[in-house]
């Protein structure tokens, strides 16, 4: 499942990042409800696809360079859904 993990993680970064870019502030508008709800599928399916093989490398003590396949999708998931969230937020303050 890490392997869809990856497809989904990059999947969702790419779009978000386009998303928050044509939304930016510079264009003068602001990140919606529904695109931020369309897009944040994608990286929390990365992360709750990589999280259990990550743990379960992680108990078993495997060294860091068995820890970067697992890994990766799960924090370029978290740090998109990161990235979209506070986007939203800081385009709902303004």
């Amino acid at each position: 499942m890490t392997l869809v993990a990856w497809v989904l993680s990059i999947a969702g970064a790419g779009i978000a990042a386009a998303m928050c870019l044509s939304n930016s502030p510079a264009f003068g508008r602001k990140l919606d409800l529904g695109p931020t709800l369309a897009v944040l599928p994608l990286p929390a399916l990365a992360v709750y696809y990589a999280g259990p093989d990550l743990v379960a490398a992680i108990r078993a003590g495997e060294p860091a360079r068995a820890l970067v396949f697992p890994g990766v999708p799960a924090l370029v998931g978290a740090g998109t859904l990161l990235m979209v969230l506070s986007a939203y937020h800081r385009g709902q303050r303004s």
